[in-house]
């Protein structure tokens, strides 16, 4: 459990689930733009909130990075 928490804690903390990307500093957007979990809370976003629009647009939430 601590080695998955070690990793998870700073991908959830640099990621746009807490914060818009708008609002964050530039070396953490830039950061955050790196990191999978953005993509995935997007999608989610999109999908479980009615009209929520897509920051980055579907297709480029599941693309393959």
């Amino acid at each position: 459990m601590g080695v998955g928490q070690v990793l998870a804690t700073p991908l959830f903390f640099a990621s746009n689930a807490v914060y818009p990307t708008a609002i964050m500093p530039g070396w953490l957007r830039t950061i955050s733009h790196l990191n999978p979990l953005t993509y995935v809370v997007d999608a989610l976003r999109r999908f479980m909130l009615a009209g929520s629009p897509s920051s980055f647009g579907l297709s480029h939430d599941y693309e393959v990075h």
